[in-house]
């Protein structure tokens, strides 16, 4: 069985200067302290992520399978049950509402054109 560890224990694991870098991705707990300065894309990509949840911009890179397969080293443990998918949850949340606050200006927008309109229409009619 896996050591199990919490989000907040991980986040104290954010030093690449010296001290150790974990990151998470899937939930999964990875040491890539030794790891920083092999990594072919630099070690400051890592060292952003540094105690903290790296599963959306490992995806995104689209890394290979022997990446993957190099992660596997450097794994030391999962994160505790209570706490999976809070990340991703978080990001649903944060998604559904900046999508829902990207069309809220269409209301106000809509009212000042039909106040313009009926403004019109009264004083046109007047003429």
């Amino acid at each position: 069985m896996s050591k199990t560890y919490q989000r907040a224990e991980v986040s104290k694991h954010n030093d690449p200067e010296g001290g150790s870098v974990w990151i998470i991705i899937e939930d999964r707990v990875y040491d890539v302290t030794k790891f920083l300065s092999e990594h072919p894309g630099g070690e400051e990509v890592i060292a952003e992520f540094a105690g903290k949840d790296a599963s959306e911009a490992f995806e995104d890179v689209g890394h290979s399978s022997d990446a993957r397969e190099l992660l596997k080293d450097f794994y030391i443990g999962d994160i505790a049950e209570f706490e999976k998918g809070q990340i991703k949850a978080a990001a649903q949340v944060q998604e559904s509402t900046s999508s829902n606050s990207s069309m809220s200006w269409i209301i106000p927008v809509a009212g000042v054109v039909l106040g313009v309109a009926l403004a019109y229409r009264f004083f046109s009619q007047q003429s």
